[in-house]
Parts: C-alpha cells; sequence; structure tokens
C-alpha cells in the first residue's frame, strides 16, 4: 500500500504532464457549477434540482480525472457526456450511499425540524404565558431554548460526525461506477466499502494532507485553488488504484 507521500507524488507527475488540460476541465465545472447557483439563487426552492444536476457532474468531473491520469481517450466535453449518460446509475449509487448513511440523516433530520418547531412554538408559547405572568414566560423561554439548541447542537453534531466516518467507505463509488459499468449501485456500493475496510484512516491522512496547500491557496484570493484541485484528484484517482489493484494495463479503455 502506498503511503500519502507516494500518491502525492504520482500526482505531482501527472499534473505535471496534463497540466493545460486538467486546469481546462477544472474551469469549466467551476464555470457551470458557479452559474447554475447563480441562476438557482432567482429560482425559488432551486436547491434541490441543483443537486440532482451537480452530483453526476461530479461524477465527470471523476471521470475526466480518471482518463487523464490514464491517458484514455478524452475530450473536455466528456465532463458533461459521462454525468449524464449514467444519470441513472449515479443516482442508483447516491441512493445507496443514503440507505447506508440512514442513521446520521435520521439525526440531522430531526435536528432541522425541531429548529423550525422551536422558531414556530417558543413565540406562541411566550405570547401565552405572558398574558399570566411575564416573568414566567422568560424564564420557560430561556429554559426550553437553552435545552433545545444543546440538544440540536449534540444531534447535529454527531449526524456530522457520522456522515464523514461512515461516508469514507464509500469514496470510492464514482471510480469503482466508472470501471464496472455492468454493476448495480448496490453491488458499487458493497465493493467500495469492502475496500474501503481498514482503509479510512489512510484515506482519511491524504486529505488532511492537503490542508497546508489549501491555506496556502486561500491566501491567493483561490487563485491557487486552480492548481490545488487537480492534484487532488489525481491523488484520489492514485489511491483508488493502489488500494483496489487496478494497473494502467488492466483498467478500462472504453
Amino acid at each position: 500500500m502506498k503511503t500519502s507521500s507516494e500518491l502525492r507524488t504520482e500526482a505531482r507527475k501527472s499534473l505535471s504532464l496534463k497540466l493545460g488540460e486538467a486546469l481546462v476541465v477544472v474551469l469549466i465545472y467551476w464555470g457551470v457549477t458557479i452559474a447554475l447557483n447563480s441562476v438557482a439563487g432567482f429560482i425559488p426552492f432551486a436547491s434541490l434540482l441543483l443537486l440532482i444536476v451537480t452530483i453526476p457532474f461530479s461524477y465527470g468531473l471523476t471521470v475526466s480525472f480518471i482518463k487523464l491520469k490514464r491517458s484514455e481517450n478524452f475530450s473536455y466535453g466528456d465532463i458533461f457526456t459521462d454525468s449524464y449518460k449514467n444519470f441513472t446509475k449515479i443516482w442508483s449509487v447516491v441512493g445507496n450511499i443514503c440507505k447506508k448513511l440512514i442513521l446520521p440523516i435520521i439525526l440531522y433530520a430531526i435536528s432541522v425540524i425541531l429548529y423550525i418547531g422551536i422558531m414556530f412554538f417558543i413565540p406562541i408559547l411566550t405570547i401565552l404565558v405572558s398574558s399570566i405572568d411575564e416573568n414566567l414566560a422568560t424564564i420557560i423561554n430561556l429554559s426550553i431554548s437553552l435545552l433545545s439548541y444543546m440538544l440540536i447542537l449534540v444531534l447535529s453534531t454527531v449526524s456530522m460526525i457520522l456522515f464523514v466516518v461512515k461516508g469514507y467507505y464509500y469514496s470510492l463509488t464514482f471510480y469503482l461506477l466508472y470501471d464496472n459499468p455492468n454493476m448495480s449501485g448496490k453491488e458499487i456500493v458493497d465493493l467500495s466499502e469492502n475496500l474501503m475496510t481498514g482503509q479510512r484512516a489512510q484515506m482519511f491522512l491524504l486529505d488532511l494532507s492537503f490542508i497546508g496547500w489549501a491555506l496556502l491557496a486561500m491566501l491567493t484570493c483561490g487563485i491557487g485553488f486552480l492548481f490545488l484541485t487537480p492534484y487532488m484528484q489525481f491523488a484520489k484517482v492514485n489511491f483508488y488504484e493502489d488500494r483496489s489493484g487496478i494497473t494502467l494495463d488492466s483498467s478500462n479503455t472504453n
């Protein structure tokens, strides 16, 4: 198993060989994503529709870097065509991931429902109690608010931790989908979980190793992310190929 340092070294080599193409792919991805978010800002309840579009689009980004790394046939339009010709399968994978993450999803949903309930319930309760005793209303308001927000904080924090910890199991699904187009969404998710068993800490350390670069990129007003994004993408492809045992000769060449 290769270390994070070795994976990053290989990623820098890929980036040096494919720098121009990689930068153009990132610019296309950013441009479309920013445009979609800008349009969605003017459309009520557009967040869900945006999510439906952007998740397959992120698959297209992943596939583009797989092709670049492997020197497969590649065009800039692949980020679109690979996204939407696999639209149904991508959402099958996402749906099966959601089933695996049902506990943190439920916990987060409960925290949101509690927050919305508090926003409506406390003002009504305050008005009702104030008509009897204003001091009592203040005490009740503060007590319920404090307890409720503490509960919401705990639930949301636990759900986020579970999302991250369990989510690493499914971090290879898009790579596996590209190399195994005939597998079902469930099979892909299960395979990712099997491959990542005992490897989540290594993936976390790989992600963590880019924090310094991310801080430097911030100092450039975000311009540095134009180079950091493909660097990270190539490193993730390397991690996937190393852990799955795929080599250039045995990889998908579709």
